[in-house]
């Protein structure tokens, strides 16, 4: 019986592994693209983006292969992130969060909340002055990440991968899964928060 439950963790950590690295190159290939955009159009400011992005992946090589992170190192990441897409978006992208305090005690799987904002901003509409806010609200043990739906037109319907993989993390990490709600005019996912273990 042991030996049958050391395999099934072995197991375990193997899907959650593989996981772990579906997320690295979706979100490289989405940040280059982000660049790419702006070399020609702003030089200066693409080179400033640059030095964001090396923020950024400096946090995807400390952290992108554990299980958890705490969930102010999560938020200052996806500030980075938010600069990286604020370069593509302007002002048409805006990030409200309300997460009332604590972050350092609570943690979740590293890029959950960057997967998510890029969920939001891959299917919705984000244009200047019709800009799409996506909401990052505390509520206990749960943080909610909900926007408005303003379809993109013409957007063929997702895969639904990355909300697909968050969902397989969290299964694995706590066996609780995301819950995620479509409602008339807004889209909404409740993630887990765990408890830190640093």
């Amino acid at each position: 019986r042991i030996e049958a439950e050391q395999l099934k963790e072995v197991a375990l950590r193997a899907e959650l592994d593989a996981l772990k690295a579906q997320v690295n190159p979706h979100f490289l290939f989405n940040s280059l693209n982000a660049l790419y955009g702006l070399i020609d159009e702003d030089p200066r400011r693409a080179r400033a983006l640059v030095l964001e992005l090396s923020d950024v992946f400096r946090y995807v090589l400390a952290h992108g292969h554990g299980d958890l992170v705490p969930l102010a190192r999560e938020l200052e990441f996806l500030d980075a992130y938010a600069a990286l897409l604020a370069a593509r978006h302007g002002d048409g992208l805006v990030i409200e969060r309300a997460t009332g305090g604590a972050e350092a005690h609570l943690a979740l799987p590293p890029m959950t909340l960057q997967l998510l904002v890029e969920n939001a901003v891959k299917h919705n509409r984000v244009e200047p002055g019709d800009g799409l806010v996506v909401r990052i609200v505390r509520d206990g043990d749960t943080l909610e990440v909900s926007n408005p739906l303003k379809p993109r037109r013409g957007a063929a319907t997702g895969a639904g991968t990355g909300l697909r993989n968050i969902d397989q993390r969290y299964r694995l990490l706590c066996l609780r899964g995301v819950q995620v709600r479509r409602e008339s005019d807004r889209f909404i996912v409740r993630v887990p928060l765990l408890p830190c273990s640093h």
